[in-house]
């Protein structure tokens, strides 16, 4: 089951939250000791502002979403693009379809967003352990590369 995040699920995405850390290609994000209320205060507002899904298969916590919206810095009058920023599925799900049915209900909500002029378009962050997809038959194309020292 995916569905928009409740408070209810908040301690469940937490415990995935730590595990998406965890898994993160940069290692200061590892072992991250959270302060509960300020990540509580996180989630509302990203439920509030942005994307928040939660997936659940027979019960147990599988996966979630996370999407922001964000202006541009220099054109202030130009609707937001919404970012996604979390995408997880729990290891023993991932031969399934819950991570696609998370990027299914995540397109879904920002193309209906878009199409009533709320933002500007949408994006996808595809990490070095994501899933092999191909991103652009869903309409998406490359246009920055990150890198990171440190």
């Amino acid at each position: 089951m995916i569905k928009r995040a409740e408070v209810k699920d908040f301690k469940n995405i937490k415990k995935m939250f730590v595990n998406f850390a965890n898994s993160a290609p940069v290692d200061y994000l590892h072992n991250p000791n959270y302060d509960e209320d300020y990540i509580d205060q996180v989630f509302y507002s990203v439920m509030k502002q942005g994307i928040l899904l939660y997936a659940e298969h027979e019960g147990k916590p599988a996966g979630f979403f996370i999407a922001m919206p964000a202006g541009d810095i220099w054109l202030p009058q130009v609707k937001p693009v919404m970012r996604e920023a979390a995408w997880w599925v729990e290891p023993e799900y991932r031969d399934g379809t819950i991570g696609g049915k998370l990027f299914l209900k995540y397109l879904n909500i920002v193309k209906a967003m878009k199409e009533v002029g709320k933002i500007t378009g949408y994006t996808m962050t595809l990490m070095d352990q994501s899933p092999d997809i191909k991103i652009e038959k869903y309409g998406f194309r490359p246009i920055e590369t990150i890198y990171y020292s440190g």
